[in-house]
């Protein structure tokens, strides 16, 4: 965003990058890694309010890593890969709500069998009467009502967190977030320094 007021910007408000999307790439790792923190490595660029613009993670565990990026200056094709030992993951675009994932099985050098995944995203109901009147403002936002169904089933379960993404879930990738937002130079006045 361009208006230098805008929430992304400020810092008072938790702006930057790296919490608005970073984190789901970060959660791309702790995917494919678990909850282990890594060793963490960030570089990336502030803004004149001390918001990070955009970094660039590695993250080193001990079966492997991972490299991530985010950006706030550009549209990025958010395609997640993940390479393991007999092949990869390509998770297609948007990455925070994908539809379609290919799995790349290499049976000998140079020959791999592809698998496609494919998940429609659910109809979301527009008119006055849903959401009141509002329409999806990200690309497959409506991929959220997974989400909303998971937090009702919890509620409706008198549970307070989801097996599914655990309060552990959540603080694996905020432990790792907060590591590569020190690295980078944001600091909040919640983190007491």
């Amino acid at each position: 965003p361009d208006d230098p007021s805008h929430r992304l910007w400020d810092v008072k408000s938790g702006g930057g990058g790296l919490l608005d999307i970073g984190c789901y790439v970060v959660g791309w790792a702790t995917f494919a890694f678990g909850r282990a923190v890594p060793e963490v490595k960030a570089v990336g660029a502030l803004s004149s309010s001390g918001a990070d613009i955009r970094g660039a993670l590695a993250l080193g565990y001990p079966e492997g890593y991972a490299s991530v990026g985010y950006t706030l200056e550009a549209p990025t094709p958010e395609v997640t890969t993940i390479l393991c030992s007999k092949g990869y993951i390509i998770v297609d675009g948007p990455a925070h709500a994908p539809i379609r994932a290919r799995v790349v099985a290499e049976k000998s050098r140079g020959e791999a069998e592809t698998t496609v995944l494919e998940e429609a995203l659910p109809v979301y109901p527009t008119g006055a009467g849903f959401c009141s009147g509002r329409t999806p403002i990200f690309p497959h936002s409506e991929g959220f009502v997974y989400e909303v169904q998971e937090v009702e089933k919890c509620l409706a379960e008198g549970l307070l967190e989801s097996p599914v993404f655990t309060h552990q879930d959540s603080l694996a990738i905020v432990r790792i977030t907060d590591r590569a937002r020190l690295q980078l130079g944001v600091s909040y006045d919640a983190d007491g320094h």
